[in-house]
């Protein structure tokens, strides 16, 4: 049996070698746990080189390199990748979503790759993603290079402030909320396009755009930074600044095109949230600041920064350039009030008298006049020639926390008094506008609706005509998801076919009882005609029995006379003398005939008048009779049309209500349709 002996030296050398493997394994785990899904450690530099070129040869190379290159795209030579192929460039250094390449690989647009027609894993989408917004970086050694902007922003009219000659108008904006919370978070600031109804406000996540004169929702604006802190229209209306972030992690200022709906620059890269930005009226400069207690300015032609101000000593808490954009008024939590020369970042003015923290800065239109508040709550006004203040009141007793000038030369004021304030710029107060409920945060006044909106420490925001002190409305700055409102919406509609229904069966029951009244009105006045009818036959067959009584009663009369004359001359005959006894026997028995036939001629028309007289006793008192029940029936009649009356006023507003509860059915059923349309977009968006 062989025994094999180890060399001490090769001892030592197998412990150093164990142990640098245990010490790779320890890093390779640590490594491991740091790491995503695409095997990169979180935060980790992405490059070509080290990971993105292996994951193009995997995927992509047997279409898109070497001789077989399709749509003249070489992915396995960084230079020509940047380059792009037959259809253009296909990387934008900064931003994935607008890179062709990232688009056809994650299937937003067409043709998807890769060909075969399922997605990369995500693992992979999420690396290329990366790389591509940390500047696709060649390898670690390369610098990241200011992604240039969209759109040249200077290129504005020639009068700075003067309105446009086509107002800012926005083009169609999803009106899907990023987030939603069952609590309202405060408001912390509030921007008005100088030459539109559209009023910006901050919300988690978010910005939230609305109609000044409506107050309609018209656009949500996906802040995803962190927290949007400050907003600012440009003095022409068309950029508005977003600025905001993560507090002690991260800052950032979004330039967000108003025709365009859209993010045209990012500006900044701050290491803390920024909490004040603004704009110069050539759009030329941006000024951003925050707690590290720097202003620093920046040139929108390519993101550059220009120059710091390090001459505050606390937090950067309002900054606004003149309307002509030569000067920089900057304010820190210290009360320090600072004028400085745009171009250079020069100090012009150094405005001392705020004893505590200044909330809120604005220049009047013709940048003669500069106006600051402060916690120590005051308004101070100031003359631009030389830096003099000129006036100052106090304000609102437990302080300022925002100013803002109208056209006109008037200042808005609102602070911890819970209300908004319309001064002079003497210090006068004109006017106060009541209903805020809470600390005042965030103001601006709407020159194209003429309308004041200020919000407060609990997130409502309230709307007032600058002639009422009396709010207009409030606008809901946390708006239900869309498929919140598909479900509300149709919660309504059901109530509303509900109203329908039972305001249709209350009009179908009135019209019923209404016929029947109608009815027996109609049955009424038959009855009221028949009778009168009868009286009046009656009455003119009485007419008739009595002229008929009196020819039979001249009749009876005359009869009465004949046969008195009959019989007298019946009995003298008796008594004369004749010799022909038959002739005599015979004409006294024609006579005693024809005295027979006068006498029953006589009892007959004795019989008539007896019956007549019947007749029209009877027709009287049936007369009486009718008369009677037509006094009754013309009363009952009298009773039924005024009845009938009153149904038929009570009819009319039950047909306005019916009208009224199908035309809210009818208004709901269009509000569903047009939040399904906006849901269709929203979708779209995504």
């Amino acid at each position: 049996m062989a025994v094999h002996h180890i060399s001490p030296m090769l001892s030592l050398r197998s412990l150093i070698l164990v142990a640098s493997l245990c010490a790779l394994l320890v890093v390779g785990v640590s490594n491991a746990l740091q790491a995503d899904d695409s095997g990169v450690r979180k935060n980790a530099k992405v490059t070509y080189d080290d990971q993105v070129l292996a994951l193009l040869k995997r995927r992509c190379s047997s279409c898109h390199s070497g001789d077989r290159t399709e749509a003249d795209l070489d992915v396995v030579n960084f230079v020509a990748l940047m380059q792009g192929g037959g259809s253009g460039a296909v990387i934008e250094a900064g931003a994935a979503d607008d890179s062709y390449l990232f688009r056809l690989v994650n299937h937003d647009d067409s043709p998807a790759m890769p060909p075969s027609g399922g997605k990369i894993p995500k693992a992979e989408i999420k690396l290329l993603r990366d790389w591509i917004d940390q500047g696709a970086l060649e390898n670690a050694d390369s610098k990241v290079k200011k992604r240039k902007p969209k759109v040249d922003l200077t290129k504005v009219s020639a009068n700075l402030n003067a309105r446009p000659d086509v107002a800012p108008a926005l083009p169609k904006l999803s009106l899907e909320p990023v987030m939603w919370t069952k609590r309202k978070s405060p408001v912390r600031a509030i921007a008005v396009n100088p030459w539109s109804p559209i009023v910006a406000i901050t919300a988690p996540k978010q910005v939230v755009l609305f109609d000044t004169e409506t107050l309609a929702l018209k656009g949500v604006i996906p802040f995803t930074k962190g927290i949007p802190e400050v907003l600012r229209f440009s003095r022409n209306g068309s950029i508005l600044l977003i600025g905001g972030g993560v507090a002690g992690d991260s800052g950032i200022v979004l330039v967000w095109d108003v025709a365009k709906g859209e993010v045209v620059q990012t500006i900044g890269d701050e290491l803390d949230s920024v909490l004040a930005c603004d704009i110069t009226s050539d759009h030329s400069l941006v000024a951003i600041g925050g707690p590290k207690k720097v202003v620093r300015v920046y040139s929108t032609a390519d993101g550059a920064l220009l120059y710091e101000l390090n001459k505050h000593t606390d937090w950067i808490t309002a900054i606004e350039f003149s309307p002509d954009g030569k000067e920089l008024a900057s304010g820190d939590r210290n009360g320090g009030l600072i004028v400085s020369d745009a171009q250079t970042g020069n100090e012009n003015f150094d405005l001392t008298g705020h004893k505590a923290m200044v909330t809120s800065i604005a220049w009047r239109i013709d940048g003669k006049i500069l106006a600051s508040t402060s916690k120590d709550k005051s308004v101070r006004i100031w003359e631009m020639r030389k830096g003099k203040q000129i006036k100052t009141w106090g304000a609102d007793g437990k302080g300022v926390t925002e100013i803002c000038f109208l056209p006109g030369g008037n200042l808005l004021t609102t602070g911890r008094n819970k209300n908004v304030k319309l001064w002079q710029q003497d210090g006068k107060q004109l006017q106060t506008f009541n209903g805020l409920g809470d600390m005042g945060m965030g103001l601006a006044y709407c020159a194209s609706a003429d309308r004041v909106v200020a919000g407060n420490f609990q997130g409502e925001v309230l709307v007032w005509d600058r002639g009422s002190p009396i709010s207009v409305g409030k606008i809901n700055i946390n708006p239900p998801p869309i498929s919140e409102r598909i479900i509300d919406v149709n919660q309504q509609l059901v109530t509303a076919r509900q109203n329908v229904d039972a305001d249709h069966r209350k009009l179908k029951n009135h019209d019923t009882m209404l016929d029947q009244m109608t009815a027996e009105v109609s049955d009424m006045q038959n009855r009221f005609a028949d009778t009168k009818k009868n009286i009046d036959d009656a009455k003119t067959e009485i007419e008739s029995a009595k002229k008929t009584t009196q020819d039979a009663r001249s009749k009876l009369k005359k009869l009465n006379q004949e046969l008195a004359k009959s019989e007298t001359g019946i009995s003298g005959d008796g008594d004369s003398d004749t010799d022909d006894s038959d002739v005599a026997s015979s004409k006294a028995q024609e006579d005693a005939e024809a005295l027979k036939l006068q006498r029953q001629q006589l009892k007959a028309e004795e019989r008539l008048v007896t019956e007549l007289d019947n007749r029209m006793t009877v027709l009287n008192n049936q007369i009486v009779a009718w008369d009677g029940a037509a006094a009754v029936t013309k009363a009952r009649l009298a009773e039924l049309q005024k009845e009938t009356g009153r149904l038929k006023d009570l009819r009319r507003p039950l047909v306005e209500k019916l009208e009224t509860s199908r035309a809210e059915f009818n208004r709901l059923g269009n509000v569903l349709k047009f939040w399904k349309a906006e849901a269709v977009f929203a979708n779209g968006q995504k």
